[in-house]
């Protein structure tokens, strides 16, 4: 069996904080807007936390906690992909990863 290898991940809401997360040893930085659980970041600002780090370090973030179809939830992940994150999260009321096969490829 593969051993997994473990990555530090660490939220952050812009780039001093990422700043910090790197130099703290963060494989992932996750950006964050705390107003909620999932709370959705701005775009600018994720594209301000991918220009802060090294492409070594994976840029994640969300897509919010509800997304009304299939179709604005491929839509916010698609403006997140191209904002600069890496790896997007969703919550998984009625998308299904198989509904964003080539948005998750960006």
């Amino acid at each position: 069996m593969k051993k997994r290898k473990q990555r530090l991940l660490i939220s952050v809401r812009g780039k001093k904080e990422t700043v910090d997360a790197v130099k703290d040893g963060a494989h992932i930085v996750d950006v964050e807007f705390p107003a909620s659980a999932l709370g959705t970041p701005y775009p600018l600002n994720i594209q301000e936390v991918r220009k802060s780090v090294p492409k070594s370090v994976a840029v994640s973030t969300n897509i919010g906690e509800e997304q009304p179809g299939r179709s604005t939830a491929c839509q916010a992940a698609l403006g997140v992909a191209l904002a600069g994150a890496d790896i997007v999260k969703l919550k998984n009321k009625g998308v299904r990863p198989t509904h964003l096969p080539n948005i998750l490829a960006v």
